[in-house]
């Protein structure tokens, strides 16, 4: 809901409760709102909401580690992605290993390169299979 959504709302619910309407109460609260209309917590990413582990996994280690170009934490990253890899999942792991090693150069414009690569290969398939799919637990 826009600000001019929000404001029309509030000074309807005002008016109401000056008339002594006694369901203004129940109209004006969040449980009254539309699902569509309630919006997700603060911070909240819709792969957190819709349960894809590998999604919020990535957002809270990879893209961190990534947006500050930390060589130390995306090699560490990298080699946990590597273990990720579900079967069938082909050059995954290498892609991973090439992504840490370029890391560990302190090459990051490699491990974009690396990242882009494993995206390219493999998040269509991903998605449409294995969304869902717990993440192991670390070694």
């Amino acid at each position: 809901m826009n600000w001019r959504g929000r404001w029309l709302r509030a000074r309807a619910c005002a008016a109401m409760a000056l008339a002594g309407v006694a369901l203004a109460t129940v109209a004006c609260s969040d449980e009254a709102r539309s699902p569509e209309e309630v919006a997700p917590p603060r911070g909240t990413s819709a792969g957190a909401q819709a349960g894809f582990p590998l999604h919020v996994w990535m957002k809270g280690n990879a893209a961190p580690a990534l947006s500050k170009a930390d060589k130390v934490a995306l090699e560490s990253v990298l080699r946990r992605i590597a273990t990720f890899a579900p079967p069938g999942y082909e050059r995954w792991q290498e892609i991973a290993a090439d992504g840490a090693a370029a890391a560990r150069a302190g090459d990051v414009e490699a491990v974009r390169r690396a990242c882009s690569a494993c995206h390219d290969a493999h998040r269509a398939r991903y998605r449409e299979r294995d969304r869902s799919r717990p993440l192991p637990a670390p070694p």
